[in-house]
């Protein structure tokens, strides 16, 4: 488990948004890079909406039938990726995960040292959507974005 936690903050810190572990980028002060990494997990969930969703004639949304949707297209096609193609949309779909719950629970971003970036609601609880969406890349529907992202509502009851 620490091992993967491992490989899942490496690939946020080190390429997640294709900006690789360049000098330039590791001179920059933390903040910098934190504030430049939501902004792009912010832009890589507008893509989910503007692109995704266009491309395959479905309208989405930062809502949960759009949740249902992405959920519907990682069963449908999870087992035929390469694990490039698995990475991309991992981060890509974790993204738009995320940001739905940002607007859904009036949540933010933040990152953890130990589990990458996730969405912190209020004072009562963090969430990780890379890292749901990659068990749900990883084990199927028994890790369902969907079951994950409707979780979330009781508990904040």
């Amino acid at each position: 488990m620490k091992i993967r936690r491992g490989l899942i903050l490496l690939a946020v810190i080190c390429g997640l948004w294709g900006a690789g572990c360049d000098p330039v980028r590791a001179n920059r002060s933390a903040q910098n890079v934190l504030d430049e990494d939501r902004l792009k997990i912010q832009t890589n969930a507008q893509l989910v909406i503007d692109k995704v969703g266009k491309q395959l004639g479905v309208e989405l949304a930062y809502d949960e039938k759009s949740i249902e949707w992405v959920d519907g297209f990682i069963n449908r096609n999870r087992e035929g990726l390469d694990s490039h193609a698995r990475h991309n949309l991992t981060h890509t779909l974790g993204a738009f995960l995320g940001e739905t719950i940002v607007k859904t629970y009036v949540g933010q971003w933040t990152f953890d040292a130990d589990r990458g970036w996730g969405v912190e609601i209020g004072d009562r609880m963090t969430v990780f959507p890379f890292v749901t969406t990659q068990d749900h890349f990883e084990n199927g529907s028994e890790d369902s974005i969907a079951a994950f992202y409707k979780s979330i509502a009781p508990l904040m009851e």
